[in-house]
Order: C-alpha cells, then structure tokens, then sequence
C-alpha cells in the first residue's frame, strides 16, 4: 500500500485513494469502472453552471486548498457572482481539502 501512497503523491489523499484500490493479477486497479465514472460526470463538466451558482441562496463557505487546482479565474467568478460567499483557502492544502487539513475544515465548518 505505501508504493501506491508514494506513486500517488504522498499525504492523506493520496492515502484514500491507494485505499480505494484492489490488487488484482494486473495489480493495483480502481475498484470503480472508469468508464462509468466517466459518464456519469461528462454531463457536469460540459457546461459552465453559473444559473445554477447564482440561484443559491443558503449561506456558503467555500473552502478551498492554497495548492488546489480550480483556477483562480473561477474562484474570482463565484465570489463576483455570489458576494455573500465567504471564502477560506486553506494554506498547504491541496484539492481535497477535507482530506489534506480534516481539522481546519471542520472547524471552519462548525464555525
């Protein structure tokens, strides 16, 4: 487990990810089919969804990780399109910030 841990990029996501894989003859393989992951989320990723972004009217905090990889163009979208959002980029963190600093994202959560 700690080559795939290691292969995958070190840290506490790529330790979930190495967990969610199986050792099979051909060796470490997703325990998902690719093909259907892959489907179901074409459709999410085919167009912008700034409607449904604008639409939200709930208190938001987005959270994201100093070294994730939205671009920092869309960070800028969403807060212009949602000036009430407050916004929290959580220093070392990478995109699955819950996973990277489970702390400081629960204790942003709870507020």
């Amino acid at each position: 487990m700690d080559d795939a841990v290691a292969h995958l990029g070190g840290g506490p996501a790529a330790r979930v990810w190495a967990e969610g894989l199986e050792e099979t003859d051909a060796g470490r393989v997703p325990r998902f089919d690719v093909d259907v992951l892959e489907a179901a989320l074409r459709p999410v990723h085919e167009r912008p969804r700034w409607e449904e972004w604008g639409q939200v009217t709930a208190p938001t905090l987005l959270i994201t990780g100093e070294n994730g990889y939205v671009p920092a163009g869309e960070l800028d979208e969403m807060r212009r399109r949602r000036p009430d959002v407050r916004h929290v980029q959580v220093p070392g963190a990478g995109h699955d910030v819950h996973l990277d600093a489970p702390e400081r994202v629960a204790e942003l959560v709870r507020g």
